[in-house]
């Protein structure tokens, strides 16, 4: 019972990432490529990597630090201020998400996203981002973003605490 109540859990959370990733890829015109490459490293870091970067953090902020890694390595010109714009006009956009991001401890004063991403999560994921990047025709074909089948009510962009209390 414990491990399919985990299995649940995880779904969700792939549900949740598949529509925010689907909703930020649309409001800043990433193309298709690009976004499975999103999908790609955020499966990588809900199912094998979530100990390290997930605790103590946001869904959002996992995902906007990857939706500019994988721009970067892409050489897609988007900046950070650019995607967090983005993020503020999403559904319950918190701007705590983008200013206050846990660092390696919980007694550490939390920083801004761009230090979270240059100290934590690229350090974390560079190899990930540059197999994925390596690995992009192979991967349109393999695993394409969910769509429609999000287990949630309402709207499919929820935010993360509101999933948690359904």
């Amino acid at each position: 019972a414990a491990k399919s109540a985990l299995e649940q859990f995880v779904n969700k959370v792939l549900h949740l990432a598949a529509a925010r990733i689907q909703d930020m890829g649309t409001r800043l015109l990433l193309g298709s490529k690009l976004i499975t490459q999103i999908w790609a490293c955020m499966k990588c870091i809900i199912n094998t990597l979530s100990s390290t970067l997930f605790l103590g953090r946001h869904l959002d902020q996992l995902i906007m630090c990857t939706i500019y890694g994988v721009c970067k390595v892409n050489r897609k010109q988007l900046t950070f201020r650019h995607i967090i714009e983005q993020y503020k006009r999403q559904a319950r956009a918190s701007p705590k998400v983008f200013r206050e991001v846990r660092m390696r401890t919980a007694e550490e004063t939390p920083q801004d996203i761009i230090t979270f991403y240059n100290t934590i999560y690229m350090p974390a994921m560079r190899g990930q981002l540059y197999a994925v990047y390596q690995s992009a025709g192979a991967l349109a074909d393999a695993d394409p973003l969910p769509t429609s089948t999000s287990p949630f009510r309402g709207s499919s962009t929820q935010s993360p605490q509101r999933v948690s209390a359904q």
